[in-house]
């Protein structure tokens, strides 16, 4: 059913129905400016991006992610993560944001900026 409604929302985007976002699509990785990779949400997806703290090493989750999921009620960024010590990951930063590309821009505050132009 799920892959059903994907298919819908693609065809919606493809001619223009509906607006959806290009958001950078990137899981896991070092360096929010190395992600290349973008993805189409769907009509009730924003993008995000998020700072995840492994002890010293930080990775960054991007890509498309359902409003509700947005809300500061929903996602705690003081939240720790996992059973084990040595394992445990903290977000640092979640945020959301609603135009193409956006999510290069977020958790600015925690990163160097990436510098992709402007986007509306």
């Amino acid at each position: 059913m799920q892959i059903c409604l994907l298919i819908i929302a693609g065809i919606l985007c493809a001619i223009g129905v509906s607006e959806c976002l290009d958001c950078f699509n990137c899981q896991n990785i070092t360096d929010p400016q190395a992600c290349t990779n973008t993805g189409q949400c769907s009509n009730n997806e924003s993008c995000y991006l998020q700072t995840l703290h492994f002890g010293n090493e930080v990775r960054y989750n991007m890509g498309c992610q359902n409003n509700q999921l947005c809300s500061s009620d929903v996602v705690d960024p003081n939240v720790i993560i996992g059973r084990s010590i040595q394992t445990r990951q903290q977000y640092s930063c979640h945020e959301c944001c609603s135009s193409n590309r956006c999510n290069a821009q977020l958790c600015a505050h925690s990163k160097r900026m990436r510098n992709v132009g402007t986007y509306r």
